[in-house]
Formats: C-alpha cells, structure tokens, sequence
C-alpha cells in the first residue's frame, strides 16, 4: 500500500515538471519582447519603443491589431510670443466712490457726493462721501424698519436692545468729545436726540437734524432759499426726489376758532420757524374744516385755491392755470376704505387701495416708515392705470403722492413730479377737511 503511494506521488512530481517546463518554452517563442512599450527606449535610436510613438504604430491585443493616429502636441497654458502683450488699462483706483453703490462720484451732475453726517468722520482730513440719493434711500430704509418694528424704543429682540443700547452710548461718547473740542465756542442748542437712522459705516444712530438735513436735496434747498414762492408754484421734475414735507394741524391747537389757519406746512430740512405754505378758509367766519373754500399762502401771496361742492364728493385745486379735480367715492355707510381720484390734465391717479389683513382684521396698507397711525385721510396716489399687485416691491417708486398720519397733531406729506408743493398741499386739505357723504 506504501509502495503504491510513493508511485502515484513520483509521477505526479514528473507532470508538474513538465508543464512547468512548457510555460518556460512559450515564454521563449517571443525573445527581446519589452515588458512596457510605454516606457522603454531603443539603446541605438533612444526613442520610444510604445507603437503611440509614431504616426502609423501598431498595438498588439488579442483581438487583432488595432490602428493608433498620429500624436497630437498639446499646447502649454502660456504660448510664448515675439512680442509682449501691451500692458493692461488700470483704472484709478484713487478715485472717490460711494461707499453704498460703490460707483464713482461726480460733484458735478445733479446727484453729488455728501459727507456722512455722522461724529466718526469729524475728525478725518478726507470725510468719506456717498451720492446724495443713495443716503436718501438709506434713510427711508431705516424709517421702513423702524416703522415694522413699531417703535424706536422697542426693539425686535434682546440681542437688538442691547446693540441699540451700545451705539447710543456710542453717539453721546462723540457728542462729548466734540463738545470738549469746542470749549471756546459759543454755546448752541442742545443736541438733538437720536433717529432711527442709523450711519452706513459705522451704524452708530444718527441725530434728527442730520437726518432731515439729509431728505431735502441741494437743489431743492437752493430754490427754497432764493425764491419759496416761485419753488412752491412749480411743478417738481420728472427725475427729482420726493419732496418730504410735514404738515401740522394748528386749527386743533387754537380751539377750532373762526378764521384759525386750518394746516401748516414745512419741508423737512430745511430750516426756519415760519411754515412755509399755510391752508386756511377764504371766508373768515367760516368754520376752518366745513368751509366751502380754502386758499394757500406763502407769506401774503395766494398759490391755491381749493372749492368744494355741496356734499364734499368734488373738489377743484387752482393753481395759476392748472386745475386739478378730486373725486371722492360716496361711502356713507363706512364699509370700505376710502377712494379718491385725481385729475390733472392728461394724467389720471387714484387711491392706492388696501390689502385686507385677517390677522389684524382690518384694511392695511404700507406707508414705506412715513405713517405711524390709522387714520381716514392717509392717502398714497398711483397711475390710474397701474395694475394692483399685492406686496408690490416698486409700490414706493410708483407712489406720486402720499399724506400718512404721523402723530395727533402732524403728518407726512411727499411730493412727486406731476404736483407742485402748493398743489399737493391743496389735495392734503381736501383730504382733511370734513365732508357729507364720505368717512
């Protein structure tokens, strides 16, 4: 049995042996055959022995033989060239631009660079300027979001109080030190207190005056100072800014007397106790807000007139030969909003209507930070043919002429170009006067 086994185990040896042996054969069929075309070199020509090589190279696989093209010379990432490439344009990098747009500034056009009114440019050489109307709009956005979150005393939260907290610290800091700076100077009025208005680069509050000297553009102001009469009679540009103006109710003040100016109105920025235009009754012993005819002065000088029909639904502004009509819807009952309708020549405004709210119940209509109380006589007027659409973006673009309750005793009056301030001013009395068969 033993005998048996050695002889199956000795011819099994011979056979792996001699398969072996046959491998070492077949490999001896293909002599001097490189390993790795790719990268193995002929020792007399010292090229590359792979068939990518040449243009007409052949690749050996099991499947025949398989044609490769002709190489292709990629090109580097930079081809070199005979001449050099004319040096690039720079732009001055020195030149002034607005911190905001981030666009140049030219002290030449009708949109000029202006410091920042704040105390963390006084005591800079070169103040850093941004263009007038980009400060403007930077201003009614803190005037939007002051006015969502209700009340400059109420922040939205207790992160945001304490944050409101160190920048008006901040702005007191800075008033001081302007004061100590200015010893030998005469004493002025106190400061003003603090606005919404925050300062775009170091968001520190802004004071009221610097504020109100912000909204009243240079030309604006220019005109004011060298004909109020002329400015208030012509009809503001296409491309100017609104006219921000504050209207203030005296007839409340003096007891609703007969004869008693019924409004006043100032434009914000510009500076002066004396209101500038004044609304009262033509007839002196006519009630102030029942009366038939209105007329609006500038000093002694009769800008507008401002008639009434009997029930108050039709009232007709003169000013020199332009008239305007306003039409008020008949809502005796008092279950809508308010509608108006104005007509000045060709052009054709209306009320821009409310969006009812079921949160609040109510109408609700966004006033752009320049209204913070309910009133029946805020108004904003749009295109007669503008398409109403809800949470409109550009609503404040499109508005022509708005009149928002700001206190008891004050509104807010913005003017656009078709309106002269006189004009605008008429159509705010008719707005505010009492009327028969509206709310």
């Amino acid at each position: 049995m033993s005998a048996l086994v050695e002889t199956q185990r000795a011819a099994g040896d011979d056979a792996v042996a001699a398969s072996v042996g046959n491998l070492n054969l077949e490999d001896n069929n293909f002599p001097d055959a490189p390993l790795s075309p790719a990268t193995d070199y002929d020792d007399e020509n010292e090229e590359p022995l792979s068939p990518c090589g040449s243009d007409n190279g052949l690749l050996a696989s099991s499947e025949g033989e398989i044609r490769i093209g002709p190489s292709i010379t990629r090109p580097t990432a930079v081809e070199p060239t005979s001449t050099p490439p004319p040096p690039p344009v720079l732009t001055d990098l020195d030149a002034p631009t607005c911190v905001i747009c981030l666009e140049a500034l030219d002290d030449s056009s009708d949109n000029p660079g202006v410091a920042v009114p704040c105390a963390c440019q006084r005591n800079l050489d070169q103040p850093t300027r941004v263009h007038e109307s980009c400060l403007r709009t930077w201003v009614g956005a803190c005037a939007q979001r002051a006015a969502r979150r209700g009340s400059d005393d109420q922040p939205a939260n207790a992160f945001a109080a304490r944050r409101a907290a160190a920048r008006r610290a901040r702005s007191l800091e800075n008033q001081a030190d302007v004061q100590q700076n200015n010893v030998t100077a005469e004493p002025s009025s106190p400061p003003s207190p603090p606005s919404s208005t925050t300062c775009p680069l170091c968001r520190a509050p802004l004071s009221e005056a610097s504020v109100l000297g912000l909204l009243l553009p240079v030309r604006a102001r220019t005109a004011l100072e060298t004909d109020p009469a002329l400015f208030c009679a012509t009809p503001l540009a296409e491309d100017a800014p609104p006219l921000r103006c504050v209207v203030s109710v005296l007839d409340r003040k003096s007891g609703r007397a007969r004869g008693a100016p019924l409004l006043a109105l100032r434009v914000q920025g510009h500076g002066g106790r004396d209101a500038l235009l004044v609304a009262r009754a033509s007839s002196r012993a006519s009630s102030g807000r029942m009366a038939s005819k209105y007329e609006v002065l500038q000093g002694d000088t009769v800008l507008a007139t401002l008639t009434r029909n009997v029930l108050g639904t039709r009232w007709t502004v003169k000013s020199g030969d332009i008239r305007t009509h306003v039409d008020y819807a008949v809502n005796r009952l008092a279950n809508r909003p308010r509608a108006m309708r104005v007509r000045r020549n060709s052009i054709n405004l209306r009320s821009r209507a409310p969006e009812y709210n079921p949160r609040l119940q109510g109408f609700c209509l966004d006033f752009f930070g320049r209204a913070r109380l309910a009133s029946v006589r805020n108004f904003q007027l749009v295109d007669a043919d503008e398409p109403t659409v809800p949470n409109d973006p550009h609503a404040e673009q499109k508005c022509k002429l708005l009149f928002g309750r700001w206190s008891a005793d004050s509104f807010h009056l913005d003017v656009k170009h078709p309106f002269s301030p006189a004009e605008a001013f008429a159509v705010a009395v008719s707005s505010f006067a009492t009327k028969l068969a509206t709310i």
